[in-house]
């Protein structure tokens, strides 16, 4: 009850029930002397009452241009911020970003400060406040708070100074890289002895030193003119994996078919005690909002330098395989990991791609394919695809598709009858234009004035309903398979990603006829409360829900997950009969770390998708273009209220008065959107 109170001192963790966050000293001195200031009518505070108002009176006057691209010029004109005026607008900030049950006496304060100047007809509360900030030029009229977020620390914002500095120095550190001489890729190397053992270069490197050599060298395969698939979309940023296919002759005259998937490999020059490495691990993973993104490592290096195809015909891409043989019931055969360079890479795109790969294993969701390919809304135009860089395949690399496909398909069925399954339940992806979108500044002297509006475009995922998506998938499965057996065997610590099994899961999918287990809403009900979460352990075991019984590690994306970079670490030490960069207690240790930012990078993303699609939403509805939508009845509650996933924009809302059943497709129409709070209320039309 004393930490509720003291609401300057604590507030509540929005994430944890009965958890308070200790506000640093410098931020209470702040909310102390500036309530103080308010509590006494000190001048100060009658200096910034004239000064918004002016400020909000001007930029309530000009043309908004709402129709034209975003843009910003410093209100120069118009009164200056001073010091004491940065106080009282962080005041307001603090209440925007304080949960609800602390606000209390922060809105008392703020709402003696702006209810004189009556220009607002509402009472204040935390709508209003950003509706102020943004109304003085602060923040642009379409922000996503969800960047200012203190659980994530995103760079740039003013939130971190630490993860500023971090960003600061990474950027130079990069810059060095890429000024540097590339390693020599001419040496063709077609064996791995394992005579080689590691040289120990990170025991006499600094942190801001990147490996002088390959310290592979000696066991890097040379994959020469083998093909290299990779298949992403036109607006991918950076390109870590592909997947090539070889048909070894044996010598009883028989034929052996690898597959081998190729990842991005930036611990050839980064080692585990680089700076580097150390911000990958703050970080734990790129954050991916629909306005911009905050990536692990510099994003331009990763496409300069370690993305596939960069430089790849002249210099060859470093990249870690991942190779196996399976048979025809999904069973490992054989299986190898080798540093390795490819050199003939082929970029292509899913949907190209799509258009000649089966897609026998959907025809029971031409309906539900239509529809989600007919999807597309947009304000106020549609946004242009970068421009198209695939080239047709010839005869014979439509063919090695094919046959990949062939593969992909047995190891999806066989983990479809093991428990994999997917759900039916078809995301929104919200796109903008211009990409990425003006980051405002943490502080400003002036105003800043905003005109123009950003395009916003919703797609719905296509993953469930796209052979090459699904194949691409696949092989990132199997090349997961693959990492996991392999330190298993030799007893490698990684972080494994497992569940454990559920027999009555079983049973229920085994109804479930098709070799894609797509799950209707009615059957995931019943087996989501079955269904134990996925854990991340040392420990390798099953993995249920992905029909994995051996052990699964995630490998495939180095550039921006942390957790797949120290695999790649541990297994390119253990191939060099190295020491282990990690030891299995150190990993222990982070795995809290990790579990935890996952899920709050993952909780952000979620929240910053769904406020550009109720913002697309809110302005589609206000210009009469807003599509009929219709909703499917996911969660019922008391007094006719329900939980709907508007299939149209693939976000959930809130149905009041509704009598509809979980599973029922109603037509729905929207009564309130508030993307600040990711809510959206609807009713069925017939009401």
């Amino acid at each position: 009850m004393f930490l509720f109170k003291e609401n300057i001192y604590f507030m509540a963790d929005p994430m944890q029930i009965e958890t308070y966050i200790l506000r640093s000293k410098r931020s209470v001195n702040a909310i102390i002397k500036t309530l103080e200031w308010i509590r006494l009518r000190d001048r100060r505070v009658s200096d910034f009452q004239e000064k918004v108002t002016k400020i909000i009176q001007y930029i309530r006057s000009i043309d908004k241009k709402i129709s034209e691209p975003p843009s910003f010029t410093k209100g120069e004109t118009l009164p200056e911020f001073t010091s004491d005026d940065q106080m009282f607008i962080n005041l307001v900030k603090t209440f925007v970003f304080t949960p609800k049950n602390s606000q209390s006496g922060l809105e008392a304060h703020l709402s003696a400060i702006l209810k004189p100047l009556k220009l607002y007809e509402r009472d204040f509360d935390r709508e209003c406040a950003i509706q102020f900030l943004k109304e003085i030029g602060i923040w642009a009229p379409w922000e996503n708070l969800a960047v200012y977020e203190e659980t994530t620390k995103l760079s740039g914002h003013g939130i971190s100074k630490e993860a500023d500095k971090d960003q600061e120095e990474i950027i130079n550190l990069a810059t060095n890289l890429l000024d540097s001489q590339p390693f020599d890729t001419s040496k063709n190397v077609t064996s791995t002895p394992a005579s080689s053992i590691l040289i120990k270069t990170e025991e006499f490197l600094g942190e801001n030193d990147f490996y002088p050599h390959d310290i592979c060298e000696d066991i890097r395969h040379d994959f020469g003119d083998l093909p290299v698939y990779t298949i992403d979309d036109p607006t991918a940023h950076e390109l870590d994996d592909g997947i090539s296919i070889e048909r070894v002759n044996n010598s009883s005259g028989t034929e052996s078919v690898w597959v081998h998937i190729h990842v991005a490999d930036p611990s050839t020059y980064i080692h585990p005690g680089h700076k580097l490495a150390k911000v990958a691990h703050s970080r734990v993973q790129t954050v991916y909002f629909p306005e911009r993104n905050y990536s692990m490592l510099p994003s331009y290096l990763s496409k300069k330098m370690f993305s596939l195809g960069v430089d790849g015909k002249t210099r060859g891409n470093y990249v870690i395989t991942f190779s196996l043989r399976i048979g025809d019931d999904a069973s490992l055969l054989e299986y190898k990991i080798r540093p390795s360079i490819i050199r003939n890479i082929k970029i292509l795109y899913y949907d190209d791609v799509d258009k000649f790969l089966s897609w026998d294993s959907f025809s029971k969701f031409k309906k539900e394919i239509d529809f989600v390919y007919k999807q597309i809304h947009y304000h106020p135009h549609k946004i242009s695809l970068p421009n198209n860089e695939y080239k047709p395949l010839p005869l014979s690399g439509q063919q090695d598709l094919k046959d990949l496909q062939k593969i992909a398909n047995i190891h999806l069925k066989n983990r479809g009858q093991k428990g994999s399954f997917n759900l039916s339940l078809t995301q929104g992806n919200a796109a903008l234009s211009p990409f990425p979108l003006y980051k405002t500044q943490p502080d400003t002297q002036y105003p800043i004035i905003f005109t123009g509006l950003p395009t916003i475009q919703v797609n719905l995922d296509k993953f469930n309903y796209s052979p090459a998506r699904m194949m691409v998938a696949e092989f990132m499965i199997m090349a997961g398979r693959v990492a996991s057996i392999f330190c298993s065997e030799r007893k490698i610590p990684i972080i494994f990603r497992t569940q454990p099994k559920n027999d009555e899961v079983l049973s229920i999918l085994s109804n479930i006829d098709e070799d894609i287990k797509v799950v209707p809403i009615t059957t995931m009900l019943k087996i989501r409360s079955l269904v134990q979460p996925t854990k991340t352990t040392v420990e390798p075991g099953p993995h249920f829900s992905m029909g994995i019984t051996e052990g699964y590690s995630k490998v495939t994306s180095p550039l921006r997950r942390y957790s797949d970079l120290v695999v790649h670490w541990q297994i390119k030490a253990s191939l060099l009969n190295g020491r282990l960069p990690f030891s299995k207690d150190e990993l222990v240790n982070n795995i809290p770390y990790i579990t935890y930012f996952e899920k709050e990078i993952r909780r952000s993303q979620t929240k910053s998708n769904k406020f550009w699609i109720l913002n697309l939403i809110d302005r589609l509805k206000a210009n009469g273009n807003l599509p009929e939508i219709t909703g499917t009845i996911i969660e019922e509650f008391d007094k006719g209220d329900r939980t709907a996933l508007i299939r149209e924009f693939g976000i959930q809302g809130k149905v009041i008065k509704s009598t509809g059943q979980i599973g029922d497709i109603i037509n729905l129409k929207v009564i309130d959107i508030i993307p600040n709070k990711s809510n959206i209320i609807l009713e069925p039309v017939n009401n």
